[in-house]
């Protein structure tokens, strides 16, 4: 079977992103404003993924209430982890907190962040360098590191 006739065959997809932000960090919406625009766009599931740092205090939406029978969220965040020996910020994109998520320790690297919470991370995203050796980084709002609590 190739791995395009998976989709010829009778099944339910669900469109849904795990990954945007809100005006809890640098979004242009408020949560229940983005809820409603995914919902209105069709979409089945979304999750608001704030940077969690202390520049934005630390937000974990609680976006329950929100939910209907046609359209879920999940809780999460994008915790931010001190630079790598490259000299990278790391941005792991985390599915499935629970709303009295802890901050990271000032000194958590990636790793530390990232392995006891792996039953709950769908995603790590790092900055990349390209093919032509180019760095894409991240705005100075991203770049805010694990703040003390």
């Amino acid at each position: 079977m190739s791995p395009l006739s998976l989709f010829s065959e009778p099944s339910r997809f669900w469109r849904g992103n795990l990954h945007t932000h809100s005006t809890l960090s640098d979004g242009a919406l408020e949560p229940p404003q983005v809820i409603e625009a995914y919902r209105n766009a069709g979409y089945d599931f979304l999750s608001l993924t704030d940077h969690f740092i202390g520049h934005y205090h630390w937000p974990v939406a609680d976006t329950g209430a929100l939910r209907t029978d046609k359209f879920t969220t999940i809780i999460g965040a994008e915790l931010h982890a001190p630079a790598t020996a490259v000299g990278e910020l790391w941005h792991i994109l985390v599915n499935g907190l629970p709303l009295d998520f802890a901050p990271c320790g000032e000194d958590e690297t990636g790793p530390e962040l990232a392995l006891p919470r792996m039953m709950r991370i769908f995603a790590i995203t790092t900055t990349m360098r390209s093919a032509a050796g180019c760095t894409s980084r991240p705005r100075a709002s991203s770049r805010k590191r694990c703040l003390k609590r």
